[in-house]
């Protein structure tokens, strides 16, 4: 709330307007994780709210200064199911190491939150800086532009990502890897040897130990 109300340096009917929106879709996005994990594995985890939530802030962010409460609800539900069916495509299916999910929990909805901006912005929300979009009767110029920054950001943040895990290549022995960088460059653990996670914790949390394996 800090982060993207404050964005507006200012209190007002915008600040209200981002409050609002950054609230409902984290909630409909916890709400929709938590509906369709206790479907999938009949007990869902607390966790898995949590996810859903930080998938619901993620996502919202671009979009909470430009879009009405009501296409915030509807935000979040596509943010829900996306991210969660997200992770089952990338670790269940394809088998992508991803640590934290951060691909599908943060990655994918901040991508559908700033495309959101291109069908759901209305001026009446914020009359400086957010035209009509498509769902009310604007042009498709601005879902365009949209898009384009989301490519721009993509191909950049893989280029980063690549330079810096060519440095990391170059540098960190396979073995240091294996054994723990924490250890053998730092003299110290990251993680206590005793934590001990439940093994009846849903596989899709990535908190069971033996799915991270």
């Amino acid at each position: 709330f800090g982060f993207n109300a404050g964005s507006e340096l200012t209190s007002g009917a915008v600040a209200g307007a981002v409050v609002a929106n950054t609230q409902i879709a984290s909630v409909v996005a916890a709400t929709t994780w938590l509906i369709l994990d206790a479907t999938r594995n009949t007990v869902p985890s607390i966790v898995t709210v949590v996810n859903g939530g930080i998938a619901g802030l993620a996502g919202v962010t671009p979009a909470a200064g430009y879009i009405p409460v009501q296409a915030a609800a509807v935000l979040g539900l596509v943010l829900g199911v996306g991210s969660y069916y997200s992770i089952l495509l990338l670790r269940d299916r394809l088998h992508i190491d991803d640590a934290l999910d951060v691909s599908s929990v943060h990655g994918l909805p901040g991508l559908i939150g700033a495309l959101a901006i291109g069908f759901a912005s209305k001026a009446t929300v914020n009359p400086v800086a957010a035209p009509d979009a498509l769902f009310f009767g604007g042009d498709a110029s601005l879902l365009g532009e949209q898009a384009l920054a989301c490519v721009v950001v993509l191909v950049y943040s893989a280029m980063v990502a690549a330079g810096i895990a060519l440095a990391v290549r170059r540098t960190v022995w396979a073995h240091n890897t294996i054994h723990g960088l924490d250890i053998l460059d730092h003299s110290m653990r990251a993680t206590s040897e005793d934590l001990q996670l439940p093994s009846e914790a849903s596989p899709l949390l990535g908190v069971n130990g033996a799915e991270h394996q």
